[in-house]
């Protein structure tokens, strides 16, 4: 600026020879105002841009705050929401822990009730194999020697130490599901027998459940029927010969089953 001014007071005399000098001081001090004006707008302009400058670095630091608030918020969330799932997690871990140890509590129980059951079912099985036993000799003797030796199989696992009392238990529930389905089948099968009269011979024996108990000789010419109340053999008239044929024919599945005509023993009480 005071170069400016210096400028106008140099160039006065050269001013005033063409201008009054009313007009010369005029001009310098128009001269002077338009280069204070300039210099006071260039100043403004840049302190703008340093406004403007310090605002957009303001709004930067501004954002990587909000960026930051956001993120962390975010994570916060993400914690609370890890927090609560873990917080069922152990509920639901809780529950399955109380659960097992109700049932252990069960466990231990039961565990305590088969012992005393162990203890009371031992001499319970001897009693079944004895009543099976008994049941298989007073019953109609049909294939004896096959039920006897499961009598004496389940005796002998009695006492064998290799067997566990389940074991023992199931084998003698099978026996006796076994002597059940003998009165529910029709069976036939060839066999030897002996009578006083005729010594041994070959026959076919035909069973029909434990109602009626037959033997009828290979040429199919003499038939018999087992007496449950006399416990003997009772020789039938020959007309049954070709029923009794005919029902072993149906048991070995050789012609289709039909109605049969088979002598009944009635009670004599």
């Amino acid at each position: 600026m005071k170069q400016v001014l210096l400028d106008c007071v140099l160039n006065a005399p050269r001013l005033q020879r063409g201008l009054s000098k009313s007009v010369g001081v005029i001009v310098c001090t128009l001269v002077y105002s338009m280069s204070v004006s300039a210099f006071t707008f260039a100043d403004v302009m840049a302190k703008e841009q340093e406004t403007i400058a310090a605002g957009k670095q303001t709004q930067q630091q501004i954002d990587k705050i909000e960026e930051a608030t956001a993120t962390a918020v975010n994570q916060y969330r993400a914690l609370l929401k890890q927090s609560e799932d873990l917080d069922k997690y152990n509920n639901q871990l809780n529950d399955i822990l109380a659960d097992q140890q109700q049932e252990l509590r069960w466990l231990r129980e039961e565990i305590t009730r088969v012992n005393h059951l162990e203890q009371d079912i031992v001499p319970l099985m001897g009693d079944m194999i004895a009543t099976l036993a008994q049941f298989v000799e007073l019953d109609v003797p049909f294939l004896l020697e096959e039920r006897h030796a499961r009598v004496e199989n389940l005796q002998q696992l009695m006492v064998s130490a290799s067997a566990s009392n389940a074991e023992k238990y199931r084998r003698i529930l099978e026996a006796y599901q076994i002597e059940n389905d003998y009165g529910r089948t029709i069976e036939t099968w060839s066999g030897l027998i002996t009578t006083n009269d005729t010594g041994e011979r070959s026959v076919n024996f035909l069973k029909v459940g434990r109602l009626l108990y037959f033997y009828q000789t290979i040429d199919a010419k003499q038939s018999f029927l087992w007496d449950v109340e006399t416990r003997q053999w009772l020789r039938l008239d020959s007309r049954y010969n070709r029923e009794i044929q005919r029902a072993i024919k149906m048991a070995n599945e050789q012609i289709p089953s039909d109605l049969l005509s088979l002598p009944l023993i009635v009670s004599r009480h």
